[in-house]
């Protein structure tokens, strides 16, 4: 009888360590262009999320990024990679990754997957309008885990 209640004990145990580490990692991805920025010193947003994450418990484990140029002559060209929460319109944090056009950061790890990531440029110097060509698309890899 003591060999079954080990037995059963270990089984059970090891059922819910298995259940514990398998948590699921699954990504969105999304495209998008930017708007005209019309005068020296503006910016632009251009908005990247997907509603199709999972509402509970997706949490935010790696983010990607591929940004391109204006092509205005700028003196300076910053460009933020930012993160707000579900359902607000305000940045809850913000990255300068101005010097890295293609990259990835653990920075928003553990954050909301469901939440909105935002790319803003602002401009210094140049000619204006900076008009964006819209077959040119930046692109935002949030990487989840629920």
């Amino acid at each position: 009888m003591r060999f079954i209640n080990k037995l059963l004990s270990t089984f059970l145990l090891s059922i819910c360590v298995t259940t514990a580490a398998s948590a699921t990692v699954d990504f969105w991805e999304e495209e998008n262009t930017n708007y005209t920025i019309y005068f020296d010193g503006g910016w632009t947003e251009s908005y990247y999320y997907n509603l199709q994450t999972p509402r509970n418990g997706a949490e935010i484990i790696n983010v990607e990024w591929e940004y391109f140029d204006f092509d205005n002559g700028f003196t300076t060209q910053t460009v933020d990679l930012c993160y707000r929460q579900p359902y607000s319109n305000s940045d809850f944090t913000c990255l300068d990754i101005s010097s890295s056009p293609i990259g990835a950061i653990n920075h928003f790890d553990g954050f909301d997957a469901r939440g909105t990531m935002v790319l803003r440029y602002t401009l210094i110097g140049g000619t204006y309008y900076a008009y964006w060509n819209n077959s040119v698309k930046n692109k935002i890899k949030v990487t989840y885990d629920y």
